[in-house]
């Protein structure tokens, strides 16, 4: 029977009810996080029809000077299926499922974190100058939370969990990103660190922790064209291709020691949950996806896989900063810093 045809809901005992709504809300517990989809353009790029309800401008700066990259989430459904679409209508459709909505996210917690947060910030008078504490006062209010936006002509919040969801960035995105100028044309003038810090999911100056997954679609063409010399990782680097956006994102995690961990989705590559393991699943509105545990030798060798890609990146990686970066190496005191396996990690479609 169709859900729209239950017309004797509100007649249900309440306790009854609200059980019914905590079912409906996404998974919060078990190991599991959303994957949230966002895409990340240069200023003046002219962004999907509807995400302008949900960006934020980053400013980086460059040999050019300050300038800004825009963060967005597209609100287009045919593209963009995150799991904080999961439960948006729980807080639209009545005042009881919002309640737990409310609760299950720990909004007044977070709502009470925010307060205490703008009566700190209104008395540091440099920060309030700045352009930064200006977007902080005027967009993306909630910490956990990202405006409220309009679903039939009420409000809902869009909620993710930055520390436990996954942030997939769209590919299709990075070919607006860099300036076109002679000096400037490189993945290092993005300066991650600063971008994946103040997306427009999360900000340290409202209280939210940072983004630790972040997502890339693996595509088998990664793995053509090597560079000759197996030495040579800044090759790879300076490619103008999402490869080489990768290889620059893992030197920003080893050399300034950030704390993300990449996933890359290999869609060729099917993953059943081990009873009793500790893998890591994701989902958005259509897939779940888990951590695959490559551990038969032969998938690491499969030139069309994840695995390969991965194994190939170790070893340019290892090259580089083992031989050249730190010619100390065997003295560092985190002989796994080097070790590019130890922060990327695959996922494959749920298998049974």
């Amino acid at each position: 029977m169709p859900y729209t045809a239950f017309r004797l809901f509100s007649s249900l005992p309440s306790e009854l009810r609200l059980t019914i709504w905590q079912y409906a809300v996404r998974p919060i517990h078990g190991g599991r996080g959303g994957i949230q989809n966002f895409s990340i353009f240069y200023n003046n790029h002219v962004m999907d029809e509807g995400s302008e309800a949900l960006h934020r401008r980053l400013p980086c700066w460059g040999t050019e000077g300050l300038r800004y990259y825009t963060a967005a989430v597209s609100t287009a459904k045919a593209t963009n299926r995150s799991a904080y679409l999961w439960d948006a209508g729980l807080w639209t459709a009545c005042w009881e499922s919002r309640m737990v909505m409310m609760d299950s996210f720990e909004m007044s917690h977070w709502n009470e974190t925010r307060r205490h947060l703008d009566e700190y910030w209104e008395g540091v008078t440099w920060y309030y100058a700045t352009e930064l504490g200006r977007r902080e006062r005027s967009e993306f209010a909630v910490p956990t939370t990202a405006p409220a936006l309009q679903h039939g002509g009420e409000d809902w919040e869009l909620v993710v969990r930055p520390s436990h969801d996954a942030f997939k960035l769209d590919l299709a995105s990075l070919e607006t990103l860099l300036p076109r100028s002679h000096y400037d044309h490189h993945w290092g003038s993005l300066q991650l660190d600063n971008i994946f810090q103040d997306l427009p999911f999360s900000s340290i100056f409202r209280g939210c922790a940072l983004v630790r997954n972040i997502i890339l679609e693996f595509d088998s063409s990664w793995n053509r064209d090597w560079p000759e010399r197996e030495d040579d990782f800044c090759e790879l680097a300076n490619e103008l291709s999402p490869r080489g956006f990768v290889a620059n994102l893992i030197t920003e995690i080893v050399e300034n020691k950030s704390d993300y961990f990449i996933w890359l989705i290999d869609r060729g590559k099917h993953q059943s949950i081990h009873e009793g393991g500790e893998q890591k699943i994701f989902y958005d509105l259509d897939s779940e996806f888990v951590e695959t545990m490559p551990e038969h030798d032969e998938y690491w060798h499969e030139e069309q896989s994840a695995a390969y890609f991965i194994r190939k990146l170790n070893q340019l990686g290892e090259d580089h900063w083992t031989l050249s970066y730190n010619p100390d190496f065997e003295l560092d005191a985190d002989p796994w810093r080097y070790c590019l396996i130890e922060r990327i990690g695959i996922l494959g479609y749920r298998g049974e």
